[in-house]
């Protein structure tokens, strides 16, 4: 093991070896891993089949707003709209992270998909700053599709360049949920999120991304909330 200090902040460093010997076991009973056992985006983006992207069937799994990194400070959101604000000026990991430390999880391992044969897995306690900066940290966690899980293997998250998905054993994510103001309100979120790229007209918007969206909500079992369907 090594270390790695990021703006102050010292960040442990399983290294390669170390990382499958004892990361990758579990990774890989949390998500879904490509043939060659490596962590992969094809879960996420699987052309036009279903999306898979825990393991367990009996998980439940929620889509989240943005990347992990925590809300925007008062002077940073002075100003905006109550849109603007909803998304971006609360911390959509925060539930996750206080039940973490309530069942005193040591540390959360990261790890990304970029070169499997160089993987590196961080370690870092259920906190920020600490959080912040191993996503941040060299570019490891930034862009790319990424991955958390702890020792207990309960639950997972994936991140991807613009938002995140959560699952986790039903009672994990009942609690984070509630914690999170209901499903309802996550479900609003999302889709307030995702309301330009998903309709015809707006910026951002194109027919594949329509689709790929259309098939996460029946993937989350979420119902369709937008007018106008995904292009055929």
């Amino acid at each position: 093991m090594k270390t790695r200090v990021f703006e102050g902040v010292e960040l442990q460093v399983l290294e390669p070896a170390e990382s499958w010997a004892q990361a990758m076991p579990l990774f890989g009973r949390v998500f879904v891993l490509d043939d060659e056992g490596d962590l992969s985006d094809h879960a996420i983006f699987p052309g036009s089949g279903p999306l898979h992207l825990f393991r367990n069937p009996d998980w439940q799994a929620v889509a989240l707003v943005g990347e992990p990194f925590c809300a925007e400070d008062e002077e940073s959101l002075r100003g905006r709209p109550q849109r603007y604000r909803d998304l971006h000026g609360r911390d959509h990991l925060a539930p996750l992270l206080r039940m973490l430390r309530e069942r005193h999880t040591p540390h959360l391992y990261l790890a990304h998909t970029d070169r499997p044969d160089l993987l590196e897995t961080l370690l870092v306690p259920p906190r920020r700053p600490e959080l912040n900066a191993a996503w941040l940290s060299d570019g490891l966690l930034t862009m790319l599709c990424s991955f958390a899980v702890d020792d207990r293997a309960d639950w997972g998250l994936v991140v991807d360049d613009y938002c995140m998905f959560l699952g986790g054993a039903p009672a994990l994510m009942q609690r984070f949920i509630a914690d999170s103001g209901g499903l309802d309100e996550l479900i609003r979120l999302f889709s307030m999120y995702i309301e330009g790229p998903v309709t015809p007209g707006e910026p951002g918007y194109t027919a594949g991304g329509a689709r790929f969206h259309r098939r996460l909500y029946d993937y989350l079992g979420w119902p369709w909330p937008f007018a106008e369907p995904p292009p055929a």
